[in-house]
C-alpha cells in the first residue's frame, strides 16, 4: 500500500512492519477473538513518533489501534478496522522516580512487575495488581482502569493515576492532571482517560502515586469442605470492619472441573478456599490474623495455612494463578466474565452463576474478589465460539443489572461487551458518550469499533 511506503518515510523503515507475520502476532489478544488484520505494526520510540503517527493517521483517515502488552480478554487491542497497529513496546522507560513526593514517572510500555520492582528498591509501593502483572502494561492498565485482589483495600489504577500525557488523534498534545497529590482546575480529563480503552487518545507519558512500602505482609489459604462456609468467613471479616489487602474466593464449581490439579496440594476434602492478605505494620497485622482465625474456625475450616516469608506466601498464590491455565490444559477455551456485584449481592450472584449453568448447559466454574463483590464466572468451552454464549451471556449481565451490579468490573468494554452496554447504561448516557468520543476524535479513527 503506498501509504505504508509513506509512513515508513515519515518515522523510519525499523518501526513499521508489514509482513504478514507481525501482523498476524499482533492480530490477538487473550479474548480469542481473532482474523483482523492491521496492514502494519509502527512501534514508536518517543512522543514525536507518535504525533507523527496521528497526524498521518488521521489525514488519511486510517484506523490506529493502540495496543500494550495483549493480555485483555475484551479485545480492545485487536485491530477491528484495520490500519496501523500502534505497539508500545518500544517505550518502555520508567524514566523518573521522585521519592520526596512519592511518584513515579513512566512511559506506557512499562510492564507491571518492572515499576513493583523498581519502587520497591527505595522502600515505596505501587498497590494496584491485575493478574496479568507479569506482561502486562501500565499504559494498557490505565487505558482499562485495571483492577487485581488488592482493590479491597487499595482500590484500581485509577486510583494512583495523578496525570497523563497523551497524544490526540489530530497529532496535538494534551496533559491531563498533575503531579501534586490533589487538584481541582477545571473538568477532570484524567478521570475520562482512564478506562477510554484506547478511544480517545494515546498515552504517551503516566504519572502515578505511590505509596509508603507495607512493612510485613502475611496471606492465610483457607480450607473449606463447602462454598457456604468459605462465603460466611468472607461477609463476617467484612462485617468485623476487618480489612485484609486481599480477599480471594474459590469454589465448588473449580474443584469438579480441576480438583485433581487443585489437590495435590490440598487436603481431599477441600472443594473452596479463600485466600486472604494483610499487610501493613506488624503488630496490626497479628491482631487482625487472630480476629480472623475465629472467624475461620467458627466457620469450620479445615486448615489455615500462612505464608509468611516471600517463598511461602508465592506458593499460595501460585494455586490461584494457575486455575486458569489448569483449565485450558484440560482443554477449555475460558471465557471469563468480571461481573461486579454489592458484597451483599454474592450468594444471589453465585446462585445465578447456578441457574446460567442448568438452563444453557453450559460448564461454569467461579472464582475471584468477592472482597469487593467482583467475582469472576467462567465460562467454559471446547473450542473459541463466543455466538454459543451470548444469550447466557445476556441472562447473566441482566440479573447482575437487577442486583444494582455492572457487567465489568476491571476487564472493560471493547469488543465483546460493547453489544450488551446498553443493558447497564440508558439511552441518554450512551449519547453522551457517544459526543464525548466525537469531540476528541472526529474521524473516528482511534480504536474504532471499541466500547460503543
Amino acid at each position: 500500500m503506498n501509504w505504508i511506503k509513506r509512513i515508513k518515510e515519515e518515522i523510519g523503515e525499523n518501526k513499521v512492519f508489514d509482513e504478514i507475520e507481525t501482523r498476524k502476532i499482533y492480530s490477538r489478544d487473550e479474548s480469542g477473538i481473532e482474523n483482523y488484520l492491521c496492514e502494519c505494526v509502527v512501534f514508536p520510540e518517543n512522543e514525536e513518533d507518535v504525533k507523527k503517527v496521528l497526524k498521518f493517521a488521521n489525514k488519511y483517515n486510517i484506523p490506529v489501534t493502540p495496543r500494550g502488552g495483549g493480555t485483555g480478554v475484551c479485545g480492545g487491542a485487536i485491530p477491528l478496522k484495520g490500519g496501523i497497529l500502534l505497539s508500545f513496546s518500544r517505550m518502555n522507560k520508567i524514566t523518573y522516580i521522585d521519592e520526596k513526593n512519592f511518584l513515579v514517572e513512566t512511559e506506557p510500555g512499562v510492564i507491571l512487575k518492572n515499576i513493583y520492582e523498581e519502587v520497591e528498591k527505595i522502600n515505596l509501593f505501587y498497590p494496584p495488581d491485575p493478574a496479568s502483572y507479569e506482561n502486562c502494561t501500565i499504559g494498557g492498565n490505565v487505558a482499562t482502569n485495571a483492577g487485581g485482589p488488592r482493590c479491597i483495600k487499595y482500590g484500581v489504577t485509577g486510583n494512583y493515576v495523578l496525570g497523563i500525557e497523551a497524544i490526540l488523534p489530530d497529532g496535538n498534545k494534551i496533559f491531563a492532571g498533575k503531579k501534586t497529590k490533589k487538584f481541582k482546575a477545571g473538568y477532570n480529563l484524567t478521570g475520562i482517560l482512564i478506562g477510554s480503552e484506547g478511544t480517545l487518545s494515546v498515552f504517551t507519558k503516566i504519572y502515578l502515586k505511590l505509596i509508603k512500602k507495607p512493612e510485613k505482609v502475611e496471606t492465610l489459604i483457607v480450607l473449606f469442605e463447602n462454598k457456604e462456609n468459605a462465603i460466611n468467613s468472607s461477609f463476617e471479616i467484612l462485617n468485623k470492619k476487618i480489612v485484609p489487602a486481599c480477599l480471594e474466593y474459590v469454589d465448588e464449581s473449580v474443584f469438579e472441573i480441576i480438583g485433581d490439579e487443585i489437590k495435590k496440594f490440598l487436603p481431599k476434602k477441600t472443594n473452596a478456599f479463600l485466600i486472604v492478605e494483610f499487610d501493613g505494620e506488624e503488630n496490626e497485622i497479628e491482631k487482625d490474623v487472630k480476629k480472623v482465625f475465629d472467624i475461620f474456625n467458627k466457620n469450620r475450616a479445615i486448615e489455615i495455612y500462612a505464608g509468611i516469608n516471600e517463598y511461602e506466601r508465592e506458593k499460595i498464590w501460585k494455586i490461584r494463578r494457575d486455575i486458569l491455565p489448569n483449565l485450558e490444559k484440560k482443554g477449555y477455551k475460558v471465557n471469563s466474565q468480571d461481573v461486579c456485584v454489592p458484597i451483599d449481592k454474592i450468594y444471589d450472584l453465585i446462585k445465578i452463576s447456578e441457574k446460567v449453568k442448568n438452563e444453557f448447559n453450559l460448564k461454569v466454574c467461579v472464582f475471584g474478589h468477592i472482597g469487593d463483590g467482583n467475582l469472576h464466572i467462567n465460562f467454559l468451552l471446547k473450542k473459541n465460539n463466543f455466538e454459543i454464549l451470548k444469550d447466557a451471556i445476556k441472562f447473566l449481565y441482566e440479573n447482575v443489572i437487577n442486583l444494582k451490579g455492572t457487567i465489568t468490573g476491571e476487564h472493560g468494554i471493547g469488543i465483546l461487551k460493547k453489544e450488551f452496554l446498553k443493558i447497564e447504561q440508558d439511552e441518554n448516557l450512551l449519547n453522551l458518550q457517544k459526543k464525548i468520543k466525537k469531540i476528541f476524535d472526529p474521524k473516528n479513527i482511534l480504536n474504532p469499533g471499541k466500547i460503543l
